[in-house]
């Protein structure tokens, strides 16, 4: 108990860290006591109306640890979401017993939820405390829809190389690529079956999609993103 206790402490203070860090960078004002507030809200309100700033905390933390991952080659980076990819997969496979177990304890309070691969990961990991690994969006205080934190860190990493190979080449497309294809990957995740019907590795969709869209808009522009 003491060991969990400690556990959501350093947690909470790690987010109100990263989020004191983002509100400075915008030059927002009592920005230690705006980013106390706001851990503060995301533990002690209920999630279903405490969501939105929950997924806050969150995205700072992604953006941070996004800006911190860069890659300034492309081949690295196409190497790095291969094993990205290969991760994900494994990862969920892994965890299919758990989803089960958990969708059939819960099934009659999530059975909206756990009607889809994505709902069924998402009751197998949401509790009614705080996670601070999902971005989460509830409608009538059950959960919609839900998207691993890795999930939006990772397709940064691609994005922010194309949105750095825009500036440098000024007139190139690569950074509204990447976006459409995230949009696309995401949408091939909500209409996926998924594995054994539960588990689904949404970066198998994401990243693939995601560097197919940045290669393709640079062949029709002529560019080669490699020499960069």
């Amino acid at each position: 108990a003491s060991a969990t206790s400690l556990a959501a402490v350093s947690t909470a203070g790690t987010l109100g860290i990263f989020t004191r860090a983002e509100l400075q960078r915008v030059g927002a004002p009592a920005a230690t006591a705006v980013a106390a507030v706001l851990v503060a809200f995301a533990y002690l309100v209920p999630a279903a109306y405490a969501w939105p700033v929950q997924n806050v905390l969150c995205m700072c933390l992604a953006i941070a640890t996004a800006r911190a991952l860069q890659f300034s080659n492309f081949a690295a980076l196409c190497a790095a979401a291969a094993a990205l990819v290969a991760y994900d997969v494994a990862s969920v496979a892994a965890t299919l017993p758990l989803a089960t177990a958990a969708v059939g304890a819960k099934a009659t309070t999530s059975a909206t939820a756990a009607a889809s691969p994505m709902g069924a990961v998402a009751v197998s990991r949401l509790s009614e405390g705080f996670q601070p690994g999902l971005l989460q969006v509830r409608l009538g205080g059950r959960v919609s829809d839900v998207l691993g934190l890795g999930d939006a860190v990772f397709p940064a990493l691609v994005a922010g190389f194309a949105k750095r190979y825009d500036l440098a080449q000024e007139e190139s497309r690569l950074f509204p690529a990447a976006l459409a294809g995230f949009g696309v990957g995401c949408l091939l995740c909500e209409l996926s079956p998924g594995i054994d019907g539960r588990g689904l590795p949404a970066l198998l969709y994401i990243l693939p999609v995601m560097l197919l869209s940045v290669l393709a808009t640079a062949a029709v522009d002529g560019d080669d993103v490699f020499e960069l």
